[in-house]
């Protein structure tokens, strides 16, 4: 059973900028975990805006569809999310998948999601992920 879907659209030059106007290595250290910077940084194509963005779109899918999946139980909020819960990983076909992690994978067990969904969709200066969760 569907639990709950997420979208999200991303502007690359725009996210791009952002990123420039802060600290780049602080800002990915507080929103991408190791691992996942690790895969951005290996990819041959090095496009890093792009895949940052593409990542940064897929945890916010995945907060609007959990904060759909339950009106009983309490949202997750921006301000409290520690976005490195939410990792963006690859398998050895560089499909990405979401790995949840401390609170955040705490919320989804309570709200007994049993599989996550993702997908990316890049487009000249756009990204968008999708996420889709199930029971």
């Amino acid at each position: 059973m569907i639990l709950g879907i997420g979208i999200d659209l991303v502007c690359i030059s725009k996210y791009q900028k952002d990123l420039l106007e802060n600290d780049p290595s602080q800002y990915l250290s507080n929103h991408f975990s190791l691992d996942e910077i690790e895969i951005v940084e290996a990819r041959k194509e090095k496009r890093p805006a792009e895949l940052y963005a593409a990542r940064w779109a897929a945890k916010e899918a995945f907060i609007k569809a959990i904060n759909g999946t339950d009106l009983h139980q309490e949202k997750l909020w921006m301000g409290w999310v520690d976005f490195k819960e939410i990792e963006v990983l690859s398998d050895k076909h560089e499909r990405p998948y979401l790995n949840l992690k401390g609170k955040v994978k705490e919320a989804a067990d309570a709200r007994n999601v049993k599989k996550i969904h993702l997908s990316f969709s890049h487009q000249d200066d756009y990204t968008t992920a999708i996420v889709i969760l199930e029971s």
